[in-house]
């Protein structure tokens, strides 16, 4: 559910954002998801499709294409 939340809850833009990100990869890498998708499925069991801005699903994917790199790996 914390995952959930945090991914609802993303910033995007400014200093909290990289703290939001940083917060969802960790959980993500805790939790064992592997892609976007799972992590997308995982926030819809807890929120409907009408909570969730489209901002979750690009940040997610985002997320998810940098996920086997360290934090700050370019």
């Amino acid at each position: 559910y914390l995952f959930a939340m945090k991914c609802r809850a993303m910033r995007i833009g400014g200093t909290e954002s990289k703290q939001d990100i940083d917060d969802i990869r960790q959980l993500a890498l805790l939790i064992g998801l592997k892609s976007a998708q799972e992590a997308l499925d995982l926030v819809l069991s807890f929120y409907p499709q009408g909570m969730i801005e489209p901002k979750t699903q690009f940040g997610l994917e985002e997320i998810f294409s940098t996920l086997d790199r360290p934090p700050g790996a370019t």
